[in-house]
């Protein structure tokens, strides 16, 4: 993604993008978020989702300092992988109460992330567009007809190769 839109994502949402430009060493976020700018608005969508989940429970229960980190966001066989942890105040999870509030969120969080992962593999990763995941290529793409025929040109330019 470019970084314009990567910026606008990581000033949008500071808490789940706080380990941008850590270590490599320590977080994949170092390399910043690794697909193409047709999956911005869905990462937006999943993002601002989150923090409604994250503020609900923080509003509710402020005990629990309950946070979503990214860990990691990228393309994987044609779809948007996003990695993520979760940060609580651990020593209040000893409370079945708190225990179940967190456990609500986490199920409720993942199933977000995984419907939006499913959207990705119908979604254009470089245009946004409808488009469906080739599974029987070696490299699967979310790519639309016409962003594929792009890449293709370019890969022949770049060859020197004529269509």
């Amino acid at each position: 993604m470019d970084c314009e839109l990567q910026n606008q994502l990581f000033a949008k949402y500071p808490s789940i993008f706080r380990e941008v430009g850590g270590e490599p060493s320590q977080t994949c976020m170092a390399f910043g978020i690794e697909c193409g700018n047709g999956w911005h608005d869905l990462i937006d969508l999943l993002c601002d989702s989150i923090t409604q989940q994250v503020e609900t429970t923080n509003r509710c229960y402020p005990q629990l300092k309950f946070a979503v980190v990214a860990v990691q966001i990228k393309e994987k066989y044609g779809g948007l992988r996003f990695y993520i942890d979760y940060v609580y105040d651990h020593e209040l999870i000893k409370d079945a109460a708190a225990m179940k509030i967190i456990n609500q969120r986490i199920d409720m969080i993942t199933g977000m992330i995984h419907m939006v992962e499913r959207m990705s593999s119908r979604t254009c990763e470089t245009c946004g567009s409808k488009c469906e995941v080739d599974r029987e290529s070696m490299y699967p793409r979310a790519e639309c007809h016409g962003c594929d025929m792009l890449r293709r040109h370019a890969a022949d330019d770049q060859l020197g190769e004529t269509p």
